[in-house]
């Protein structure tokens, strides 16, 4: 988010504490992936924002 809007990310926070606050659910925050669409893309399907850089700066 701090990329989307040019700004610094004050406070970084480590992995650690989320694991011991969120435990297993961590992952979804810690984890990253790159998923394609392929199903919709192949249906013809468009993305307002494909990128999620451009839908940040859209909603701030």
């Amino acid at each position: 988010m701090g990329r989307a809007l040019h700004r610094p990310s004050i406070l970084p926070v480590p992995a650690w504490p989320l694991r011991l606050v969120l435990r297993e659910q961590a992952t979804l925050i810690l984890g990253s992936r790159r998923v394609a669409p392929a199903r919709l893309e192949a249906e013809g399907f468009r993305f307002a924002y494909p990128e999620i850089d451009a839908a940040l700066r859209d909603t701030l």
